[in-house]
């Protein structure tokens, strides 16, 4: 019997399997579009958990579902706070809306969180400030955060300080913005605040002290463990255009 022929029966007894025990979504897809491979995935992460009567197999298949539909726990959210409107509800889809960029959607829902007496919390703020930012509302996303240090004149967070420097940049005010980065960046956990001072100086026509700084940044990551290389690969790339400019 031909190879060919048998990846298609084994792919069409798995897609079987799938859907008379339920299973039909995602597999049906990931066995369809990886022939052979996602017929292997599933015994892996379905039948053999299931034997061994481990729960492995449903965090397998729950990880592998948002991998095919990104928008799968958007729904779950929406769906638990249309059952349920807490704020807790709430803020959790909030934030898959801003993971998902769906920015005016986020803002919506933390305009009512933060006026609400129960969203009186700093994070909520910052979520707020990064909407308005991602609908490009950089002055409302600034008052933002404003209103956050008046209410909360002691409350630290590396996120709101490197939100608000982008902040300052956007709104064309470079200077200061240069000043938050230069503070933020020996205390941040990551090298962007470096990657975009950088940037920043390039603009300027500050050209070496740029290239300085993101040469420094390329030589430490090219030196650090393969997971904060990909964690950071996306300023690794930037550093790495400004070193060569």
């Amino acid at each position: 019997m031909e190879y060919a022929t048998i990846m298609f029966l084994v792919n069409a007894g798995m897609i079987i399997h799938a859907l008379r025990t339920g299973r039909f979504w995602p597999w049906f897809w990931v066995i369809l579009m990886l022939p052979g491979i996602g017929a292997l995935a599933y015994v892996v992460m379905e039948l053999a958990p299931e034997f061994m009567g481990s729960r492995q197999g449903q965090r397998a298949q729950s990880q592998i579902a948002c991998a095919v539909d990104p928008k799968r726990r958007y729904r779950e959210l929406a769906d638990n706070l249309a059952i349920l409107d807490t704020i807790a509800n709430r803020v959790a889809l909030a934030r898959e809306c801003l993971e998902l960029e769906k920015y005016h959607e986020a803002l919506t829902i933390l305009s009512s969180v933060v006026a609400h007496p129960q969203g009186d919390e700093p994070t909520f703020f910052i979520d707020k400030a990064r909407a308005e930012a991602g609908i490009r509302k950089y002055a409302e996303a600034l008052a933002t955060l404003g209103e956050l240090k008046r209410k909360w004149p002691a409350y630290q967070s590396s996120e709101a300080q490197l939100l608000y420097a982008c902040l300052l940049e956007a709104l064309g005010r470079d200077r200061e913005a240069e000043t938050e980065y230069r503070t933020l960046a020996p205390s941040y956990p990551g090298v962007e605040p470096r990657v975009r001072l950088a940037r920043a100086l390039l603009r300027r026509g500050q050209r070496e002290e740029a290239k300085t700084l993101a040469q420094n940044v390329v030589t430490e990551l090219r030196r650090s463990p393969r997971h904060v290389v990909r964690a950071q690969s996306e300023w690794l790339n930037a550093a790495e255009q400004i070193a060569r400019s």
